[in-house]
C-alpha cells in the first residue's frame, strides 16, 4: 500500500500533457505558440529567468503573426542570449500542448548543443541564467515549460 501511495505521489508531481493529439489540433484552434531552445551542456539544461518573469524557463518565446516556429526560436535566442542557430540544423524534439480554460498553447521544443568554444551570455543584466538538472523541478522556480522539458529530457536520459 505504501509503495502504491509513493508511486501515485510521484506521478502526480510529473507534468502531464493535456492533449495526446497535440499535432492534430488545427492551427486555427491554437491560441498561442511558443518555440523553446533546449541548450544542453554536461548533461544539464540552460534555463533563463527574465526580469519580468517569476520563474525560470528554457530560452525562447511566443511566435509573432505568421512567423515559423524555427524563426521564432532564432529571433528569441538573439534577443535573450545574443546567440543564433542555423535553422536548417534545428530538429524538433517534442511538441507539447497545454489546454487550459479553453486556451490552447502549442510549445515546440528544439534540442540545441551548447557551443563549447563560446560563452553564452544574457543580453539584459537584469536577467539570470542557470544550468539545471532534473532536480530543479522541485525547487519551485521552474515554469510549466521548463518542468515539461526537464521531464522529457530526463526520461530520454539526456540530462541528469
Amino acid at each position: 500500500m505504501l509503495l502504491l501511495l509513493v508511486a501515485l505521489n510521484y506521478l502526480a508531481k510529473q507534468p502531464q500533457e493535456k492533449s495526446a493529439t497535440c499535432q492534430n489540433i488545427p492551427l486555427s484552434e491554437i491560441t498561442s505558440q511558443r518555440s523553446l531552445g533546449l541548450l544542453i551542456s554536461n548533461r544539464q539544461l540552460l534555463a533563463i529567468k527574465l526580469s519580468n518573469e517569476k520563474n525560470f524557463s528554457p530560452p525562447g518565446g511566443h511566435t509573432s503573426g505568421n512567423e515559423e516556429p524555427k524563426s521564432t526560436l532564432n529571433r528569441e535566442l538573439k534577443e535573450e542570449l545574443a546567440f543564433s542557430v542555423d535553422q536548417e540544423n534545428l530538429s524538433e524534439y517534442r511538441v507539447f500542448c497545454n489546454i487550459e480554460l479553453g486556451e490552447i498553447q502549442r510549445t515546440y521544443f528544439y534540442l540545441i548543443d551548447a557551443p563549447e568554444d563560446e560563452a553564452i551570455n544574457i543580453v539584459s543584466e537584469d536577467d539570470s541564467l542557470k544550468w539545471v538538472s532534473y532536480s530543479f523541478v522541485n525547487d519551485g522556480k521552474a515554469d510549466q515549460e521548463l518542468k515539461q522539458a526537464l521531464f522529457y529530457l530526463k526520461s530520454d536520459q539526456i540530462i541528469d
